[in-house]
């Protein structure tokens, strides 16, 4: 076990395994020439976990083999960022993706005094494949493919969408391990354009206890957390090589049939406002008038103030890049639409079959601004002269076609 913020938390079989390898060996211990350098292949520890049932066996391995041992770790690591750049999509490319996983959360596990120079090499080497490459570390590489993405959320490429998605994925269950969470939060500079992907998943925020993720995984069933395109499956090609596209629907659109159901719709025509309370910046709190949709749902915003400027508050729902949606309650820049990696978040909820429309009045969540505690939402009905999602949509049809006139 171990203590996080007060609370008591299963310790992962890596950490747990990596504590007792720390306190057996007192100094690092060559194995010979042959045995150090398969320490610095990913391939051989790929081979150990495929075909042994034990996950454990590979994380001892890891540990005791790599402690205090800081040339051939980072030797490994680059071994196995390579590998996962260039892993394949499908069923064989997950495999290699779920080893990877193991290894570098060992790696990242051993209390040593390199510890937090795997795991900063881990997350920002620079080094790439070929000059027409990406960084491999796992935030550059992520941030890299953030910027590729398109702009509009509903049209993802599987050139852009997938490779960032495997990375995200993989932070998602790194983060489940102590050193590397702290790690991660000592460091936000470097993640925090990607921290709404890599939490909104789960419905959580990143100042809670790693324990807190409702994702996290037993320690054998790390080959159900990584989820791929199965629908895509490449028997040669990695990263570099993708460059499928997408003719099917959106997935993007899988909420639309209950959105836009005029008689749901009809139901909340006669809201007039929301009541945001008990935030714990206070500067979230009041009342935010409707002022048209965002996502086929109704949009609120409110006039306040952020870090000693004017600015308007908005509480909207929006897709993220995961393809799940969230209500948000942001400041959304002058000049943009909400929904993007530019709106500053304070806090969000996860959207269900019951808030499909308006957002829900429990269930909230700190995001990068936030303050605990969550806020409370209540639902105002009255007499309300705003035009409803479907009347607003189609007033916005009209001005973009009489802007081209």
């Amino acid at each position: 076990m171990s203590v996080l913020d007060g609370r008591e938390d299963t310790m992962k079989s890596c950490e747990s395994i990596a504590r007792d390898v720390t306190q057996l060996f007192d100094n690092a211990s060559s194995m010979g020439t042959l045995a150090d350098d398969g320490l610095t292949a990913f391939e051989i520890f790929h081979q150990l976990q495929t075909n042994s049932s034990s996950e454990q066996l590979t994380e001892y391995i890891l540990a005791a083999g790599l402690l205090r041992r800081g040339t051939h770790s980072e030797k490994l690591i680059h071994s196995t960022l390579r590998s996962i750049y260039q892993a394949q999509t499908g069923w064989h490319g997950q495999e290699v993706l779920n080893t990877a996983t193991v290894v570098l959360n060992t790696l990242s596990s051993i209390s040593d005094q390199y510890q937090s120079e795997r795991i900063q090499y881990i997350m920002l080497c620079s080094d790439k494949l070929t000059e027409h490459n990406h960084p491999i570390g796992l935030l550059e590489a992520a941030n890299t493919f953030r910027n590729m993405r398109p702009r509009s959320s509903g049209s993802y490429s599987h050139e852009i969408f997938d490779p960032y998605d495997r990375y995200i994925q993989i932070l998602k269950l790194m983060m489940q391990v102590t050193p590397v969470f702290d790690w991660m939060e000592d460091n936000r500079r470097y993640w925090q354009h990607i921290e709404r992907d890599i939490f909104e998943q789960y419905g959580h925020n990143s100042h809670s206890s790693r324990g807190d993720y409702s994702g996290r995984r037993d320690n054998d069933d790390i080959g159900n957390a990584i989820h791929l395109d199965h629908n895509h499956q490449s028997d040669s090609d990695g990263i570099p090589g993708i460059n499928e596209s997408e003719d099917e629907d959106d997935d993007d659109s899988r909420f639309d049939d209950n959105v836009n159901d005029s008689n749901v719709v009809d139901q909340f025509c006669d809201i007039s406002k929301v009541i945001v309370s008990n935030a714990g910046n206070e500067d979230v709190n009041g009342n935010y008038i409707r002022d048209g949709i965002c996502e086929g749902a109704h949009k609120f915003s409110k006039n306040g103030v952020f870090n000693g400027n004017d600015c308007t508050y908005s509480l909207f729902k929006c897709n993220v890049s995961n393809n799940t949606q969230h209500w948000y309650i942001s400041v959304v820049p002058s000049g943009t639409l909400p929904g993007t990696s530019n709106d500053i978040d304070f806090y969000s909820a996860s959207v269900t079959p019951e808030c499909q429309i308006v957002p829900p009045s429990s269930g909230w969540n700190k995001a990068a601004e936030g303050i605990h505690p969550p806020p409370s939402i209540h639902v105002e009905k009255g007499i309300d002269n705003s035009p409803s999602p479907d009347e607003e949509q189609e007033h916005q049809q009209q001005n973009v076609g009489q802007s081209f006139v």
